[in-house]
């Protein structure tokens, strides 16, 4: 590596090797800084479906020493482009840095009547358009069904100060909505949200119904019970929930459970 140039490289491995060192100095230049956000610094999907394939080949019959490097290089680089987003978003200064970023939960501000989207749905923004000109956010439509709309920040607002308890009992009552506003009698009553002691970070939910009457013998309280538990996951799909159970009871078998939808 030439002294004076520190971004100039002489071909070598050792010099043309990224240290965290290295790293540093690339991130703290602003105009280089500035530059990756102009990027798509995502892991491309053809190398995570590449990878997917060796490590799926490495659980079933192992790999050989060059399948081994080749898996190694491509988590090398998974990791070093996720630490170059991360570093580059905490090191930005600049007004032109968007409002929101991937992942991150937001809120309507109005109705989107085109998609049948109400004022306060939450959403997670799954794309961001230049520095903020536009995001592509994924919300529930009608039904059951999910739609990405593009939307700019005078449709949204963010969402900091729920967590995920709090964001799990908003779209269980938004549900609630939908099903008042349809032909289904049920309505979601109680529901206690507990951390799964398996799956770290993730929770489990238990729902209480409340039908009508009771279920028709010809048809199975089991398979009743599945049709509401496939319905609430769907729509709890974007949050850290790793297991939904429903409880079907009339209103006279009810007693407060958890926290009231």
């Amino acid at each position: 590596m030439d002294a004076s140039d520190p971004y100039g490289f002489d071909g070598s491995d050792a010099a043309d090797a990224l240290t965290g060192r290295d790293l540093d100095a690339y991130l703290a230049d602003e105009r280089l800084m500035l530059g990756l956000h102009k990027l798509d610094l995502r892991f491309p999907p053809g190398l995570q479906s590449r990878l997917d394939v060796l490590l799926d080949q490495q659980d079933d019959s192992g790999l050989n020493a060059a399948e081994r490097g080749e898996a190694a290089g491509l988590v090398h680089l998974a990791e070093l482009l996720s630490v170059l987003r991360l570093r580059a978003r905490r090191l930005s200064t600049s007004e032109n840095t968007p409002t929101y970023t991937e992942h991150d939960f937001v809120i309507l501000r109005h109705d989107l009547p085109d998609h049948r989207l109400v004022q306060g749905e939450i959403g997670s923004v799954v794309g961001v358009y230049g520095y903020g000109a536009g995001y592509e956010v994924e919300l529930t439509g009608a039904g059951e069904a999910r739609v990405v709309v593009t939307v700019t920040e005078k449709d949204i607002r963010p969402a900091p100060e729920l967590n995920v308890p709090d964001l799990i009992l908003s779209k269980l009552k938004w549900l609630n909505q939908r099903l008042a506003q349809g032909q289904d009698l049920a309505q979601l009553r109680y529901v206690r949200i507990k951390d799964d002691p398996v799956f770290r970070g993730k929770h489990a939910v238990t729902v209480i119904i409340q039908l009508p009457e009771k279920p028709s013998t010809e048809a199975s309280p089991f398979a009743t019970s599945a049709r509401y538990e496939r319905m609430i996951s769907e729509h709890l799909k974007q949050l850290d929930v790793s297991d939904v159970s429903c409880l079907l009871l009339t209103a006279d078998e009810i007693t407060p459970f958890g926290i009231e939808i």
